[in-house]
């Protein structure tokens, strides 16, 4: 791929390095990854060698490519067409190395030939342009691509506004319908190309990262891992110190310089705070845990040698728009011995219809066989309380559910969410890796869109009151022992 210096603005004129855009350029280029996302630092002319050169590259190795370039604003992707067509126009150095994206002088009278839309010379027909823009909540009107760019969907106008960032989500939720072939199994599979910087914890690069398997990333941050600057000549060693030393400056490098939003302060949870288990079985075929204990012991629990509990925080709505609550239900079992929680389940849905949180209970419950369920009831979600237990009286299946004590305080649900933090620090909950969406509640807390999952937790602690584990029974019933041999059966002294 050739990047002239052309098409480079004179004033950011530097040496393009390899550190940063021979890796970024590879990535980009490599055909058998239809799902990239690729974070940079501000100022790393990220939209400049890829959104804005490379699909002129996708056309000359391609004719027929259907390319969609999008941004959070519609102006700016169009500002992005702008620069194509420039090039192609223009760029006599491009022109050189390749003579047939010379176009006749005729071309844009009889062609879209515009900030809307830009044809160029293939061999199929398409009703789609090569090139087209598209803006955060638009609508591609029956077209459909065969590669998609979108830079910087998520930026300060979704940072600060949670109605912007709510309909960002929903709008990127739709994406495959832009796609020509959404199937990323397919061997003729539309790419998408996601391209930005991050603005905070919780954002959708974020959400992308921890529910989207589909995706490879690249992410080169302002400074490396040894501390020093990745690109000097854009951002120098000096600059950099000044950015972490200045406490407002501090957030902004951490998140926008570094892509690395959980540096930054703004979340309450530690990633290094997660532990983890997995699942097993005995050899009858019985489910089982294993984890490494706070002793550094590895530990094989069989699910049915657990104490487990279970909460439902429901929410249901006739809307399933992702602005709306979710129903949670988070399941706990406890390791009597070590007193370790094991998240067995945390699963959170949009329901509109109250039968559907029937059944999910219904079928956690013959899971798992919780000893206790507790139900938060606010306002009308009483009614779900009593008809799990008319439901459970029919089938003739005990339920033992009873409602929570109501928290009606101020800020009751950050404090309750906060009130894990011990539990996590100090290394006492476990959870599995595919729990992606309460993983994503955790990191970004409070900075999140959702906390349905974390809060159903936090909920759990009710039930767990603090009890000797059997090491400390047999311990204690020990010098129980060894105190008795010692007493005078007559004085009892």
């Amino acid at each position: 791929m050739i990047i002239t210096p052309y098409a480079i603005p004179e004033e950011e004129r530097l040496d393009l390095v390899d550190i940063v855009h021979g890796q970024m350029l590879r990535f980009a280029q490599d055909d058998s990854i239809k799902r990239k996302g690729m974070l940079f630092s501000r100022y790393f002319l990220k939209s400049f060698c890829l959104t804005q050169s490379k699909p002129i590259w996708d056309y000359l190795r391609n004719k027929n490519e259907r390319i969609l370039i999008g941004h959070e604003v519609f102006d700016i992707a169009q500002k992005f067409l702008l620069f194509i067509k420039k090039n192609i126009e223009e760029n006599y150095i491009l022109h050189y190395f390749f003579p047939e994206i010379v176009l006749p002088d005729s071309w844009p009278r009889n062609n879209r030939w515009s900030s809307e839309a830009l044809d160029m010379p293939r061999t199929g027909v398409y009703k789609e342009p090569t090139f087209w823009p598209i803006g955060v909540g638009g609508s591609s009107q029956g077209l459909h691509a065969t590669k998609c760019y979108f830079d910087d969907i998520f930026g300060k106008k979704a940072r600060d506004s949670e109605v912007v960032r709510t309909d960002t989500r929903r709008w990127f939720g739709n994406v495959n319908e832009l796609l020509v072939t959404p199937d990323v199994t397919k061997v003729n599979a539309s790419h998408l190309y996601l391209i930005g910087t991050h603005w905070g914890p919780g954002d959708i690069y974020c959400e992308i990262q921890d529910s989207d398997p589909r995706y490879k990333w690249l992410i080169i941050p302002a400074e490396d891992n040894q501390g020093n600057p990745t690109w000097p000549e854009k951002m120098s060693s000096e600059e950099i110190d000044r950015m972490k030393a200045d406490p407002s400056d501090s957030i902004i490098f951490y998140t926008q310089m570094q892509n690395s939003p959980m540096q930054s302060g703004l979340t309450d949870f530690d990633v290094k705070w997660l532990k983890y288990y997995t699942k097993t079985q005995d050899e009858d075929g019985n489910p089982a845990v294993e984890y490494t204990d706070q002793e550094k012991k590895r530990r094989f629990v069989l699910v049915k040698d657990l104490t487990i509990t279970a909460i439902i925080d429901p929410a249901v709505s006739e809307s399933k728009a992702k602005n709306t609550a979710r129903t949670a239900i988070v399941i706990v079992g406890v390791d009597r011995e070590t007193n370790s929680k094991i998240v067995l389940e945390a699963w959170a849905d949009r329901i509109s219809e109250p039968k559907a949180l029937y059944k999910k209970v219904f079928e956690f419950h013959k899971k798992y066989h919780p000893r206790r369920w507790g139900i938060e009831t606010f306002a009308q979600q009483n009614f779900i309380l009593k008809a799990i237990r008319e439901k459970s009286r029919d089938v003739g299946t005990h339920i033992p559910i009873s409602e929570l004590p109501k928290d009606v305080g101020k800020n009751a649900k950050e404090i309750r969410v906060r009130s894990l933090q011990d539990d996590f620090s100090g290394g006492g909950i476990y959870i599995h890796e595919s729990m992606r969406d309460l993983k994503a509640e955790y990191l970004a807390f409070p900075q999140g869109s959702t906390v349905d999952l974390m809060d159903a937790l936090g909920y759990q602690k009710g039930f767990w009151t603090k009890k000797k584990t059997i090491k400390e029974k047999a311990e204690s019933l020990k010098r129980w022992a060894a105190y008795k041999k010692n007493v005078n059966p007559i004085t009892g002294y």
